[in-house]
């Protein structure tokens, strides 16, 4: 399974920020998981271009991250919808 980040990873985690808070989630959740960082941010105009994003948009429909994507292929978008399932699916 992988989780794609922007470049904050789980260094912002503590503060809020989405990828962050996706990350923490899934390793308090004892999950098994494989970061992948993407280019650019999307709050800073012109950072994402380029085919930076390019496979998060071919997984997921759009750009933003983070996004899981689980070893069946299911893609799930979103730092409070991939901590729902963090917890729905805690290892014992």
């Amino acid at each position: 399974m992988v989780l794609y980040t922007c470049g904050f990873k789980k260094i912002a985690g503590s503060i809020g920020h989405p990828c962050g808070h996706a990350a923490i989630a899934l390793d308090k959740a004892g999950i098994d998981y494989e970061i992948k960082t993407v280019g650019g941010f999307k709050n800073v105009p012109g950072t994402t271009g380029g085919g930076k994003r390019d496979e998060i948009k071919q997984l997921s429909g759009q750009e933003r991250v983070p996004i899981l994507v689980l070893d069946s292929g299911t893609v799930i978008s979103g730092s409070k919808e991939i901590a729902t399932w963090a917890k729905e699916h805690a290892v014992s």
